[in-house]
């Protein structure tokens, strides 16, 4: 479970900066706030036996998006001419919401095996 616990934390750390996103860049705090549903749905989901598959495809697609929107912010900073000490700041900001993302995918890989194995065994 220190996988899940690790993107707990990530996401945890996303939350805290969600004021920040919140006001500058919207789409990075919608991918957060998406990434804390999808995982505590997914754990949900977990518990009670019910199906993974559509929350561990939404991370899947989650992923992806934090790929671009990281790219795309970090292009962004450099672009406008902002003082250094706020591009280090975004730029930070930027990495925790894609270590979040990417822990929350590789929590995903590991549930899909473990769904696949019992899918192997029940039959």
């Amino acid at each position: 479970m220190s996988l899940v616990e690790e993107a707990g934390r990530n996401v945890q750390r996303c939350g805290l900066l969600l004021h920040d996103l919140l006001v500058d860049y919207p789409e990075h705090a919608t991918l957060a706030q998406d990434l804390k549903v999808c995982e505590r749905e997914g754990l949900r989901s977990l518990r009670t036996g019910t199906d993974l598959a559509p929350h561990l495809v939404e991370i899947h697609r989650l992923e992806n998006e934090g790929d671009r929107l990281q790219r795309d912010g970090v292009a962004s900073l450099f672009a406008g001419g902002i003082d250094p000490m706020v591009v280090i700041r975004w730029k930070d900001i930027f990495e925790s919401l894609e270590a979040a993302v990417d822990a929350c995918e590789t929590v995903a890989h590991v549930l899909e095996g473990i769904t696949l194995k019992q899918r192997r065994r029940s039959r």
